[in-house]
């Protein structure tokens, strides 16, 4: 059977985190980045498991982290620590839908061949108690941090990872290179709901300006905002 990884970002968010553990303990290998939390995020993350592994980076003033590149270089570190055969990522303000994980074991298995599959997002209202979820727009971009996952040979064979030169390193970088060293056009659909992605006021999403932050990005980088 397919053995299957999860790195999971984190920063300044202890709530949100713990309810994003919770939708990934499934898998076989749980790797955290933790970017310099105020809290004590590796308490909070070997409480819910005890295997869980973690890399961590200095805490560093607001005006630097403002400037810093830093969440590309946890990445590929994280990276340098899996050992399954797939890895799939998680942002600390996003959920797993509970078949996800089962599904990418269950799709490589079916796939051997394959090196990239991907999911669909949903998305749900913070301020809603029920967390309806209904199709999450940002979907159209194909792929956001949390709904792919790729073979570990991508990284450890063909040198692919992640983008270390900018202050919010997602995953625009990463495809690009996979698409050109597997001359791929579209990444796999797998047909199935990888998670929910939360709207709440605080994300990063909704202080974005073009290539760099808006004027709220100190305290969106502080934490302040964000619970």
């Amino acid at each position: 059977m397919t053995t299957v990884a999860t790195i999971l970002l984190s920063y300044n968010r202890p709530r949100m985190l713990c309810e994003a553990l919770s939708t990934c303990l499934d898998c076989d290998q749980l790797i955290v980045t933790d970017d310099g939390s105020d809290f004590d995020a590796r308490a909070m993350v070997k409480g819910c498991r005890a295997d869980a592994q973690m890399v961590t980076a200095p805490r560093m003033p607001v005006e630097q982290r403002l400037k810093a590149a830093r969440l590309g270089k946890l990445i590929n570190s994280a990276l340098g620590l899996v050992r399954c055969d797939v890895v799939t990522y998680l942002c600390d303000d996003d959920l797993f839908h509970p078949q996800w994980l089962p599904t990418v074991r269950a799709w490589f298995d079916h796939y051997p061949d394959q090196h990239w599959m991907r999911g669909a997002w949903m998305a749900f209202d913070e301020s809603d108690p029920s967390r309806t979820p209904a199709p999450c727009k940002l979907d159209g971009r194909q792929l956001t941090t949390g709904n792919f996952a790729h073979r570990i040979a991508c990284v450890t064979e063909e040198l692919i990872g992640w983008d270390e030169t900018t202050i919010a390193s997602h995953d625009n970088a990463f495809l690009w290179n996979a698409s050109r060293v597997h001359d791929m056009r579209l990444i796999p659909f797998g047909g199935v709901v990888a998670g929910w992605r939360r709207l709440h006021k605080h994300n990063a999403l909704a202080y974005a300006e073009r290539d760099g932050y808006s004027k709220d990005g100190a305290q969106l980088f502080a934490g302040g905002m964000l619970e």
